[in-house]
Parts: C-alpha cells; structure tokens; sequence
C-alpha cells in the first residue's frame, strides 16, 4: 500500500520535473493519487492560466461534466490523459449557456467513453458533448456504442458551435457488430469551424461524420459498415476531405440514401445558420460497397429556381470508387469545377446546371452531362471513358477532347486495362491504354487514379490455392467467372 502511494509520487514528481505542464495523478476516488476527479476539474478551474496534465489510473470515471464552462487563458492547456489501459467514461460534456462562447481549452487522450448519457432534461445519448467552446483535442480515444433506435440521435462526438477542435486516432464502433449496433452518429458537427478528423476508425453508425461548417480537414479515416451515409456536409465551405476509405454502406431496411460522401444544403438562403457550399476538395478517397451511390453531390434541397445553388471553386481528384449500386459519382450546380485523375467504375453524371473548368485524365465508365440548363460541357484531353452519353436527355452541346479515348461500351476493353477487374484490383496494367502513354502523352502515369503497375506474375493454383478459393466464393468474395479460371489453372498446371 504504502510502497505504490511513494510509487506514484515518485512519478508525479518526475514527470513535473520533465514536462513544460503541471502534471498530477488522478483516480475516480482521489485514493492514492493526487487528486479525484472532481477535485482535479475544480484545481484546473481555479487555475486557468496553468498548463495542467492530469494523468488518470484505471477506473470508472463516471461523468466528467461542465454546464458551464469556464474560459482559460490562450494555451493553458488541460490535459486529462489515459495513464493506463481500463480508464473509463460514460460521457464527457463542457458547454456554455445561450449565446456566450468561451475558449477552454482542454484535451483529452487515450480513455474510453462507453454509451454516453443523455444532456440535462433530454433523452440524447451523447459520448463527447462540447457546445459554444473552443479549443478541444480528441486523441487515441475509444467509443463504444450500446445500439441505436432510428432517429433517436445519439452520437459519439458531438460537436455544436465548437470551433478549433482535433479527433485524431479515435476509434468508433458498436457493442454488437451488426446493423444499428453502436451510435447514431459517429461525429456530428454543427456550425462548428476549424475542425480536424484525422486517422479514425468509425463503424457500426447510421451516419460517419455528419455536418455544417467551415475550414475541416478531413482525412486518413476509414468508415465502414454503416448503415446510411459515410461523410456527409450539410452545408460548408473550405472543406478538405482526403485519403479516406469509405466502404459497406448498407441500408437496413429504411430506404436510406446510403452515400459514400454527400454534400447537400443544410439551412435555406436567409436562415440565420445558412452556409453557402463553396471550395470543396475531395481528394485521393476510395469508396465502394455502397447501396446508392459512391458519391453524390447535389446542393439542391432547396428551390435552385429561386435561390442560387452554385458551388465554385471545387476540386474532385485522384479517388477511386467502384462497387455502387446506384451512380459511381453524380454532380450536381457545382460550377468551374475541376475534375481530374479519378478512376470511376460506374456512372459519372454530371447534371443540373454543372460546369467544367477542367475534366482531364480520369478513367471513367458510362459518363454524361444531362438537365444541363444553360451550360456548355466539354470533354477535355486524356480522359479512358467506356461509353458516353446518359439514355435520358443528353445535352446537345456535348465535346468530346481529341486525345480522350471512347471504348464505345467495349466491357471486354475496359476490364482488360485493370489488373484484376473482377476481384476489384483496379491498378491499370502497364502497356494498357491507361498507362502507355497514347491517351495522356505520358508513358507509366496513369490516366485515372494510378498507379500503373507491370503484368500481373503467372499465378500457381495448387490445391491449397485452390480450397481458399472455393472457401472465398461460398463467402460470395469471389464471382464464379474467375473460380472457373482458377479451376482450369488448376487442372492444367499453368503457372506451376
């Protein structure tokens, strides 16, 4: 007993030594340690121009609560930090009441938030709660989901008129792996700018990162098996989402839209929380296992007759999507937009008033422009397309660039410059069209996402290879078709 208080001690006094903050231990009952939690979060509000970490030993914290927050003085960080594994939260709320707005400052690393609990008077389940404050840190944090009921909006992070805020390295997921099994929503944010979603694993939600604001960068995260969308903006401006792997969008039963990323209008022209949609850049993401569409752009909830829809200034570049039930990639009002390098294996609609600054080297199925109202589309250089045109309506003023290549609807074609197109390998094949050279005038960059490779090795089906094989196509991994040919690779030794 007596040799682990001088133990943490020891620590505390070391650490205070080493580290720039004050740095204390804390325990839910404050037994050997320097503080409770209570007792630690009312030091660290009578302290507010002190850099504090409070470094916490396993144990359930219950609920770390503040209605209202206090505001700290510019980086007086306060730094509650998981100091061991089993350091567990059912919730963690700062808000400020009404209109006020206050910078906090605070940062929380490495414990776990199990459920969540409902706000004072309401029945929300919510896991991180933060409302009108600013400066927070999520880092290597876990969030466990207990099940959801439709429409009952519980979240893992919610994040409401909370600006500056980090989640990095967080972990979403639900008790039971299965549909509707963890939170409602994984991260919501509302008219909350200056947010970073970096390096998260989010899965088991209805909605991934749902939300409205300015100046996000989203990136590195992968969300899957959700059961309505994977990132969707209602409304927002300067957003960045990029490098993110978007995969298993399945509706349970509801009709959902069930999108890769949509980008939608969240308040009408004239609300006062209205943001208009303007310099979005999506960027190097893999989508695909979507019941609807992969991505699908369409800021048009509102009548576009009498309020201006547009998007400007927005990048689409180096993303690969496939494996969607409805169209690969629909675009909507979006204007001057840039639209390059993406490797689409579906429908590319572009629709509704859309117009081009730059549509280049992509590699792309069925593509077209249709509703195009009063712009002028243009196919421009080095684009592979299987075949153009949309069946409905196409706009008559269509161009097609003279080093873009049209299959004419060849399947055997297109699936021929992939290495493995039935198996959802879609690096082009070197000395293919897609990396030979002819179509963009450079050899072995690839026309579409890249990158090339060279010929795919003879492969060796033995009788292991083989049982796996089968194993996969029960599992419904793999498509008969490409059984059979490893079937006849079997048989006749080839490779071998």
């Amino acid at each position: 007993m007596y040799f682990k208080k001088y133990l943490v001690i020891a620590i505390t006094l070391a650490l205070m030594a080493t580290a720039n903050a004050t740095t204390y231990t804390v325990s839910p009952d404050g037994n050997e340690t320097n503080f409770s939690l209570s007792e630690a979060q009312n030091y660290a509000n009578s302290n507010l121009g002190e850099e504090i970490t409070f470094l916490l030993v396993s144990g359930d914290y219950g609920s770390l609560t503040d209605l209202s927050a206090v505001e700290r003085d510019n980086e007086a960080w306060v730094n509650w930090k998981a100091n061991e594994e089993g350091v567990v939260f059912d919730t963690i709320k700062f808000e400020v009441a009404g209109a006020n707005y206050r910078e906090i400052w605070q940062s929380f690393e490495g414990m776990t938030v199990k459920y969540g609990t409902p706000r004072v008077g309401k029945t929300v389940d919510l896991g991180v709660y933060m409302q009108n404050v600013g400066h927070t840190k999520f880092i290597n944090m876990t969030f466990v989901g207990k099940g959801y009921v439709k429409d009952s909006g519980s979240t893992a992070i919610s994040l409401g008129h909370a600006n500056n805020a980090i989640i990095d390295n967080c972990t979403i997921y639900g008790e039971t792996d299965a549909v509707e099994g963890g939170f409602e929503t994984g991260i919501n944010l509302l008219y909350s700018s200056n947010i970073t979603v970096i390096n998260c694993d989010i899965s088991r939600c209805r909605r991934g990162i749902n939300g409205m604001g300015r100046d996000w960068n989203i990136s590195n995260n992968n969300i899957h098996d959700i059961d309505s969308d994977g990132i969707i903006i209602s409304g927002g401006a300067r957003i960045i989402i990029e490098n993110n792997h978007i995969w298993e969008i399945n509706d349970p039963g509801y009709g959902y839209h069930c999108d890769g990323i949509q980008a939608q209008e969240g308040k009408p022209p004239g609300d006062p929380q209205y943001i208009k949609m303007d310099n979005i850049v999506i960027r190097g993401n893999e989508i695909h296992g979507s019941d609807r569409h992969g991505m699908t752009l369409q800021p048009d909830k509102y009548d576009c007759s009498i309020n201006d829809c547009s998007v400007y200034n927005s990048v689409i570049e180096n993303n690969l999507v496939y494996d969607t039930d409805g169209t690969a990639v629909q675009i909507m009002f979006f204007k001057d937009l840039i639209y390059r390098n993406n490797t689409v294996i579906g429908k590319n609609w572009f629709r509704n008033n859309v117009t081009i600054d730059s549509i280049t080297n992509n590699l792309m199925g069925s593509t077209g422009f249709f509703n195009t109202m009063d712009s002028v589309p243009a196919y421009e250089n080095n684009n592979i397309v299987l075949a153009f045109g949309h069946p409905n309506d196409m706009h008559p003023d269509f161009v097609q660039g003279p080093n873009t290549l049209n299959l004419n609807g060849d399947q055997n074609a297109f699936e021929e410059l992939f290495v493995d197109y039935n198996n959802f390998d879609f690096r082009p094949l070197m000395n293919k069209a897609a990396c030979d050279g002819n179509v963009n005038q450079s050899p072995g960059t690839a026309v579409g996402a890249g990158p090339c490779v060279g010929e795919p090795p003879q492969e060796c089906v033995n009788l292991t290879a083989l049982t796996n094989y089968i194993s996969q196509w029960k599992h419904g991994s793999l498509q008969m078709l490409s059984l059979m040919e490893k079937i006849e690779k079997w048989k006749t030794g080839e490779g071998c």
